[in-house]
């Protein structure tokens, strides 16, 4: 019998219960599931397996389309969009509206956002490539609740 690789398109086979932890896990869960199986055979597998996939399967379609736009429209192969939304829904996090999902906060006033002076990067303290954390979300851009 052959396994699929990865463990989180495993636990979809029927092997275990790890979830995917990042898009590269998303997409060999994806690419498993092409032809086989749909989203609703995927929730019926899935459904209370762990805390992360009870999470992850109400946002999978939004998840996927995201992670397939990423694909498409990059050339280096990485996907942070996807990888900043699986770590909220991970979270059980809720999007920032502060810095609007950014992360950032006020614009570092030494080097006008730029991220750059005198040459190279700027390091005045609380700079981050040109802005502070956001002080609502700590530059997560979501933020999480106790949920009972």
């Amino acid at each position: 019998m052959t396994y699929p690789t990865g463990l989180s398109a495993q636990a979809i086979a029927g092997y275990g219960n790890n979830h995917p932890w990042d898009p590269s896990d998303m997409l060999r869960c994806v690419r498993y599931c092409e032809g086989r199986l749909t989203t609703s055979d995927i929730r019926g597998r899935m459904a209370g397996r762990s805390k992360e996939w009870d999470r992850l399967l109400p946002e999978w379609d939004n998840l996927t389309e995201l992670l397939r736009e990423e694909m498409e429209t990059r050339t280096d192969n990485n996907a942070p969009r996807t990888y900043r939304e699986m770590k909220r829904v991970l979270a059980d996090g809720i999007f920032c509206g502060t810095c609007d999902g950014t992360g950032r906060g006020a614009t570092c006033m030494k080097c006008k956002g730029t991220g750059h002076r005198s040459g190279g990067r700027c390091r005045a303290k609380h700079c981050f490539s040109g802005a502070d954390y956001c002080a609502s979300c700590a530059g997560r851009g979501y933020t999480t609740t106790e949920r009972r």
